[in-house]
Protein backbone atom coordinates (compact mmCIF):
# COMPACT_ATOMS: atom_id res chain seq x y z
CA UNK A 1 0.00 0.00 0.00
CA UNK A 2 1.22 3.85 -0.47
CA UNK A 3 2.10 4.81 2.67
CA UNK A 4 2.49 9.10 3.43
CA UNK A 5 5.29 9.39 5.54
CA UNK A 6 5.97 9.27 8.99
CA UNK A 7 3.82 12.51 9.69
CA UNK A 8 0.00 11.69 10.34
CA UNK A 9 -1.00 15.27 10.44
CA UNK A 10 -3.31 16.05 7.74
CA UNK A 11 -3.45 19.03 5.20
CA UNK A 12 -7.21 20.41 6.55
CA UNK A 13 -7.85 21.51 2.87
CA UNK A 14 -7.76 18.58 1.22
CA UNK A 15 -9.82 15.20 0.96
CA UNK A 16 -9.10 11.60 -0.24
CA UNK A 17 -10.44 8.36 -1.69
CA UNK A 18 -8.26 5.22 -1.27
CA UNK A 19 -9.34 1.73 -2.88
CA UNK A 20 -7.63 -0.79 -4.28
CA UNK A 21 -7.89 -1.76 -8.46
CA UNK A 22 -8.39 -4.81 -9.58
CA UNK A 23 -6.29 -6.70 -11.73
CA UNK A 24 -5.56 -6.62 -15.18
CA UNK A 25 -7.92 -3.81 -16.90
CA UNK A 26 -6.13 -0.53 -15.94
CA UNK A 27 -3.80 1.49 -17.71
CA UNK A 28 -2.22 4.64 -15.86
CA UNK A 29 -2.41 3.77 -13.02
CA UNK A 30 -3.44 7.31 -10.98
CA UNK A 31 -3.58 8.80 -7.48
CA UNK A 32 -6.28 10.96 -7.37
CA UNK A 33 -6.68 13.82 -5.29
CA UNK A 34 -9.57 15.95 -4.46
CA UNK A 35 -9.55 19.51 -2.86
CA UNK A 36 -12.10 21.47 -1.78
CA UNK A 37 -10.02 24.77 0.01
CA UNK A 38 -7.45 26.77 -1.70
CA UNK A 39 -3.68 25.69 -1.44
CA UNK A 40 -2.02 25.56 1.76
CA UNK A 41 0.79 27.98 2.46
CA UNK A 42 4.54 26.20 3.65
CA UNK A 43 7.15 28.79 4.62
CA UNK A 44 10.46 28.10 2.98
CA UNK A 45 12.50 25.33 3.73
CA UNK A 46 9.94 23.81 6.19
CA UNK A 47 9.17 20.61 6.34
CA UNK A 48 5.70 19.29 4.34
CA UNK A 49 3.04 18.05 6.93
CA UNK A 50 2.12 14.56 4.98
CA UNK A 51 -1.65 13.72 4.63
CA UNK A 52 -2.67 10.85 6.76
CA UNK A 53 -3.62 8.55 3.56
CA UNK A 54 -2.58 9.07 0.10
CA UNK A 55 -5.09 9.16 -2.26
CA UNK A 56 -6.45 5.73 -4.06
CA UNK A 57 -5.14 4.89 -7.60
CA UNK A 58 -8.28 5.59 -10.06
CA UNK A 59 -9.49 2.68 -12.04
CA UNK A 60 -8.42 2.51 -16.12
CA UNK A 61 -11.95 2.30 -17.09
CA UNK A 62 -11.95 6.20 -15.50
CA UNK A 63 -8.98 7.30 -17.35
CA UNK A 64 -9.94 5.80 -20.44
CA UNK A 65 -13.28 7.70 -20.03
CA UNK A 66 -11.10 10.82 -19.85
CA UNK A 67 -9.08 10.28 -22.91
CA UNK A 68 -12.10 9.24 -24.94
CA UNK A 69 -13.92 12.57 -23.85
CA UNK A 70 -10.55 14.28 -24.65
CA UNK A 71 -11.13 12.49 -28.10
CA UNK A 72 -14.22 13.69 -28.92
CA UNK A 73 -13.89 17.38 -27.86
CA UNK A 74 -11.04 17.64 -30.23
CA UNK A 75 -11.58 15.68 -33.27
CA UNK A 76 -16.07 15.27 -33.07
CA UNK A 77 -15.28 11.48 -33.72
CA UNK A 78 -15.28 8.71 -30.83
CA UNK A 79 -12.90 6.03 -30.19
CA UNK A 80 -14.84 3.35 -32.39
CA UNK A 81 -14.65 5.73 -35.08
CA UNK A 82 -11.34 6.57 -35.32
CA UNK A 83 -10.52 2.85 -34.73
CA UNK A 84 -12.45 2.25 -37.92
CA UNK A 85 -10.18 4.62 -39.63
CA UNK A 86 -6.87 3.69 -38.13
CA UNK A 87 -7.98 0.18 -39.57
CA UNK A 88 -8.87 1.50 -43.52
CA UNK A 89 -5.50 3.36 -42.99
CA UNK A 90 -3.45 0.16 -41.87
CA UNK A 91 -0.13 1.80 -40.30
CA UNK A 92 2.47 -0.15 -40.72
CA UNK A 93 4.32 1.11 -36.98
CA UNK A 94 3.45 3.00 -33.89
CA UNK A 95 5.29 5.97 -34.86
CA UNK A 96 3.31 5.72 -38.22
CA UNK A 97 0.50 5.57 -36.58
CA UNK A 98 1.15 8.22 -34.38
CA UNK A 99 2.42 10.68 -37.06
CA UNK A 100 -0.51 9.76 -39.39
CA UNK A 101 -2.87 10.91 -36.42
CA UNK A 102 -0.82 14.40 -36.07
CA UNK A 103 -1.15 14.74 -39.42
CA UNK A 104 -5.19 14.92 -38.08
CA UNK A 105 -4.98 17.33 -35.57
CA UNK A 106 -4.95 13.79 -32.92
CA UNK A 107 -2.11 14.49 -30.22
CA UNK A 108 -1.14 14.16 -26.59
CA UNK A 109 -3.52 11.40 -24.56
CA UNK A 110 -6.19 10.77 -27.32
CA UNK A 111 -2.89 9.96 -29.85
CA UNK A 112 -1.70 7.86 -26.91
CA UNK A 113 -5.55 6.24 -26.19
CA UNK A 114 -5.62 5.32 -30.22
CA UNK A 115 -2.29 4.02 -30.49
CA UNK A 116 -2.51 1.63 -27.44
CA UNK A 117 -5.51 0.59 -28.77
CA UNK A 118 -4.02 0.03 -32.06
CA UNK A 119 -0.68 -1.88 -30.77
CA UNK A 120 -2.12 -3.00 -27.21
CA UNK A 121 -1.03 -1.92 -24.01
CA UNK A 122 2.56 -2.53 -22.14
CA UNK A 123 3.00 -5.07 -20.00
CA UNK A 124 3.91 -3.06 -17.31
CA UNK A 125 0.57 -1.21 -17.29
CA UNK A 126 -1.19 -4.70 -15.50
CA UNK A 127 1.14 -3.72 -12.48
CA UNK A 128 -0.39 -1.93 -9.70
CA UNK A 129 0.35 1.48 -8.74
CA UNK A 130 1.99 0.30 -5.52
CA UNK A 131 3.88 -2.12 -7.33
CA UNK A 132 5.17 0.68 -9.84
CA UNK A 133 6.29 3.06 -7.21
CA UNK A 134 7.73 0.21 -5.15
CA UNK A 135 9.85 -0.74 -8.10
CA UNK A 136 10.63 3.10 -8.74
CA UNK A 137 12.38 3.57 -5.06
CA UNK A 138 13.58 -0.18 -4.14
CA UNK A 139 16.78 0.95 -4.23
CA UNK A 140 16.62 3.98 -3.75
CA UNK A 141 14.24 4.21 -0.50
CA UNK A 142 16.09 7.21 1.54
CA UNK A 143 14.28 9.08 -1.79
CA UNK A 144 10.79 8.31 -1.24
CA UNK A 145 9.87 10.97 1.29
CA UNK A 146 10.87 13.30 -1.74
CA UNK A 147 8.17 11.63 -3.73
CA UNK A 148 5.77 11.73 -0.57
CA UNK A 149 6.01 15.26 0.09
CA UNK A 150 5.33 16.26 -3.45
CA UNK A 151 2.44 14.31 -3.42
CA UNK A 152 1.24 15.74 -0.65
CA UNK A 153 1.96 19.01 -1.76
CA UNK A 154 -0.03 18.16 -4.34
CA UNK A 155 -3.11 17.06 -2.89
CA UNK A 156 -3.61 20.98 -1.82
CA UNK A 157 -4.52 22.11 -4.98
CA UNK A 158 -7.35 21.65 -7.12
CA UNK A 159 -8.15 19.31 -9.69
CA UNK A 160 -4.78 17.57 -9.98
CA UNK A 161 -4.64 13.75 -11.00
CA UNK A 162 -1.32 11.80 -10.33
CA UNK A 163 -0.46 9.07 -12.93
CA UNK A 164 2.46 6.28 -12.09
CA UNK A 165 4.37 5.30 -15.13
CA UNK A 166 6.99 2.86 -15.29
CA UNK A 167 9.55 5.09 -14.46
CA UNK A 168 8.16 8.36 -13.25
CA UNK A 169 5.34 9.61 -11.89
CA UNK A 170 3.42 12.83 -13.49
CA UNK A 171 0.52 15.42 -12.41
CA UNK A 172 -2.11 16.76 -14.75
CA UNK A 173 -4.99 19.19 -14.76
CA UNK A 174 -7.66 18.21 -16.76
CA UNK A 175 -6.35 19.83 -20.02
CA UNK A 176 -2.62 18.23 -19.88
CA UNK A 177 0.21 17.18 -17.97
CA UNK A 178 2.30 19.88 -16.16
CA UNK A 179 5.07 18.20 -13.65
CA UNK A 180 6.74 14.85 -13.98
CA UNK A 181 8.71 13.41 -11.18
CA UNK A 182 11.66 10.87 -11.42
CA UNK A 183 13.91 9.00 -8.93
CA UNK A 184 16.95 9.82 -11.45
CA UNK A 185 19.76 8.73 -9.26
CA UNK A 186 20.34 7.31 -5.99
CA UNK A 187 20.44 10.63 -4.41
CA UNK A 188 18.52 12.90 -6.45
CA UNK A 189 14.94 13.13 -7.64
CA UNK A 190 13.83 15.57 -10.49
CA UNK A 191 10.80 17.97 -10.22
CA UNK A 192 10.13 18.44 -14.16
CA UNK A 193 7.83 21.14 -14.80
CA UNK A 194 6.10 22.58 -17.96
CA UNK A 195 6.95 26.61 -17.87
CA UNK A 196 6.49 28.33 -20.77
CA UNK A 197 9.23 30.35 -21.66
CA UNK A 198 11.83 29.52 -18.63
CA UNK A 199 15.28 29.03 -19.00
CA UNK A 200 17.82 27.50 -16.41
CA UNK A 201 18.91 29.57 -13.98
CA UNK A 202 19.03 29.24 -10.17
CA UNK A 203 16.92 26.29 -9.07
CA UNK A 204 15.82 25.81 -12.49
CA UNK A 205 18.22 23.66 -14.40
CA UNK A 206 18.00 22.49 -17.66
CA UNK A 207 15.53 19.70 -18.77
CA UNK A 208 17.79 17.03 -19.87
CA UNK A 209 16.88 13.59 -19.75
CA UNK A 210 12.80 14.72 -18.74
CA UNK A 211 13.35 16.89 -21.62
CA UNK A 212 10.32 16.43 -24.77
CA UNK A 213 8.12 18.68 -26.00
CA UNK A 214 5.73 18.86 -22.74
CA UNK A 215 8.53 19.19 -19.91
CA UNK A 216 10.62 22.27 -20.24
CA UNK A 217 13.17 22.63 -17.28
CA UNK A 218 13.83 20.81 -13.96
CA UNK A 219 14.09 21.27 -10.06
CA UNK A 220 16.68 19.10 -8.67
CA UNK A 221 15.86 17.16 -5.03
CA UNK A 222 18.13 15.67 -2.65
CA UNK A 223 15.60 15.94 0.58
CA UNK A 224 11.90 16.64 1.47
CA UNK A 225 13.82 20.00 3.15
CA UNK A 226 14.57 20.69 -0.75
CA UNK A 227 10.92 21.41 -1.38
CA UNK A 228 10.48 24.87 -0.10
CA UNK A 229 8.52 27.99 -0.96
CA UNK A 230 10.21 28.53 -3.80
CA UNK A 231 9.80 25.06 -5.57
CA UNK A 232 6.00 24.90 -4.18
CA UNK A 233 5.20 27.97 -5.95
CA UNK A 234 6.85 26.93 -9.43
CA UNK A 235 4.70 23.54 -8.89
CA UNK A 236 1.67 25.85 -8.95
CA UNK A 237 2.80 28.16 -11.25
CA UNK A 238 2.75 25.25 -13.95
CA UNK A 239 -0.31 24.13 -12.56
CA UNK A 240 -2.05 27.14 -13.08
CA UNK A 241 -0.41 27.31 -17.15
CA UNK A 242 -2.14 24.03 -17.55
CA UNK A 243 -5.43 25.01 -16.42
Amino acid sequence: MLQAGSVRAAIPTSTARRTRLPGLSENYHTLVMENKGTAAQHPARRRLRYPAVMPAPKAWAEMRTMMERLLVERTGADVVVWNKRIAVEKPASEAALRAWLSDRGVTGYAQTLLAMETFGYPDFLTASADELLDGQYADRPALRPVLDALLAFAATMESVTVQVRKTYVTLITPRRQFALIRATTRTRVDLGLRLAGAQPGGRLRAAGSLGNDVITVRVALGSVEDIDEEVQQLLQRARAESL
